[in-house]
């Protein structure tokens, strides 16, 4: 069976407008991923930069990268056992800005994450600023902060 070739990321959009298995660049949040052994052994395993959140994401770039390719499989059913919504959360927002600020010096060149970091800090991490103040999660907007600035202090500790 030939599978089709759709070079855009898995997310929430293809949820509910794709019915047979296809091939993408990379899968990213919310994805559950099986992988061959011996792709993730050449791919170089999970980078243990990151605690939560954008590891499996740059797994499957790398896997992209040596060939292998990366299928959503639509019907394919994954129990998650999970007792919390994990939006909006303290733990949330502090991991996900974190692994954000890494993953994008994993995968960029110097130029591109220079520029990357530009538009974070000035227009992304602000505007999300003002959000959690209008719903009055000002708390949240310090974590991602501090999330951020911790990403970045990982990227330069190698």
């Amino acid at each position: 069976m030939t599978i089709p070739q759709v070079n855009i990321a898995h997310n929430w959009f293809f949820k509910d407008t794709v019915w047979f298995p296809i091939c993408i660049e990379y899968c990213c949040l919310e994805s559950r991923h099986l992988f061959r052994k011996d792709a993730i052994e050449k791919a170089g395993y999970f980078n243990k930069k990151y605690f939560v959140y954008y590891d499996d994401t740059e797994i499957c770039i790398k896997m992209r990268k040596l060939g292998y390719k990366n299928v959503y499989v639509p019907s394919a059913k994954v129990w998650h056992n999970c007792k919390v919504n994990v939006t909006s959360t303290p733990f949330t927002a502090y991991h996900f800005m974190r692994s954000k600020v890494i993953f994008m010096k994993e995968i960029t060149n110097n130029l591109q994450y220079l520029f990357f970091l530009s538009i974070f800090f000035s227009l992304y991490l602000p505007l999300r600023s003002i959000k959690y103040l209008f719903n009055n999660q000002i708390d949240l907007s310090k974590l991602e902060y501090t999330g951020a600035l911790s990403g970045l202090k990982a990227n330069f500790n190698k």
